[in-house]
């Protein structure tokens, strides 16, 4: 490689280059570049993301990464050269992308609707996980039985 052919001469594609790159989504570690901006911004709007499993923010931010980059590169195409000129396997890549990402924000809780599925996880857990909750029935029930004169054996 890099010798001349036919007249032309070349250099070899150096470590890094990006000669190649059209969205980057595929890329891994244009996705970690991207991710690690990502994450950098959550952090700012959402600092209780840092309570959250480190492995499921990281997830998080290489979904939205790759999201961002399918579709800013779609965005481009359809601005420049019309939406006709974007490819049908860009649309499903990009929709495929977003559906992974509403599932990984749901996960999360970074949605209305999955913060509200966690916070009734996180408070069943709280009443539940405090003690056996047959223990603290039984408890309630002798009581009852006490206050209505049966004693505590009834």
């Amino acid at each position: 490689m890099g010798e001349a052919r036919r007249g032309y001469s070349w250099k070899n594609f150096e470590e890094g280059n990006l000669v190649g790159v059209r969205h980057g989504a595929n890329s891994e570690r244009l996705v970690s570049e991207r991710s690690a901006m990502v994450f950098a911004e959550i952090v700012a709007d959402c600092p209780w993301v840092l309570d959250i499993d480190r492995v499921a923010v990281d997830t998080f931010c290489s979904v939205m990464a790759r999201y961002k980059m399918l579709s800013e590169y779609v965005a481009t195409i359809a601005t420049e050269q019309g939406v006709e000129a974007v490819k049908p396997y860009l649309w499903s890549e990009v929709t495929r992308a977003e559906a992974n990402l509403m599932k990984v924000t749901q996960d999360l809780g970074l949605d209305p609707t999955g913060r509200a599925k966690l916070m009734k996880d996180v408070g069943y857990a709280r009443f539940f996980g405090r003690e056996d909750p047959t223990a603290s029935l039984g408890a309630q029930g002798r009581k009852l039985r006490a206050l209505r004169g049966r004693g505590p054996e009834a």
